[in-house]
């Protein structure tokens, strides 16, 4: 088997260009995109793991303190809860198998409770 290599985007992105943080995550969206089609047959696979604001680590405990922002979130989050960092790991790791992703590059994944589906 050859080498692969997993690279989040964000952590990319945030090398390559400087841009506006409204622009932001559509840029790193972008960047999968791009990445993704023109690197697709070097062993490199591109992703945006989407949602890691909605994940309960030390930066954003300051947000799920403030009510007048975290309930509504909650209250948009199907799953009305916060993410576990554990649940952005294992999403890196299913990516990161070659048996399980191997056929998977250039997308955004949405880790978010299903945030986004509304």
């Amino acid at each position: 088997m050859s080498a692969r290599w997993l690279l989040l985007v964000p952590l990319l992105a945030a090398c390559e260009v400087p841009t506006p943080r409204d622009d932001y995550d559509d840029f790193v969206e972008r960047t999968a995109g791009r990445r993704g089609r023109t690197d697709a047959g070097t062993g490199s696979t591109y992703y945006d793991l989407r949602g890691r604001w909605l994940v309960n680590t030390k930066l954003t405990a300051p947000i799920q303190d403030m009510s007048e922002i975290a309930d509504p979130i909650l209250q948009r989050t199907p799953m009305g809860r916060w993410g576990e960092p554990g649940e952005m790991i294992g999403t890196a790791l299913f990516l990161a198998s070659a048996n399980a992703a191997g056929f998977i590059t250039g997308v955004t994944i949405p880790v978010d409770g299903g945030y986004c589906t509304l």
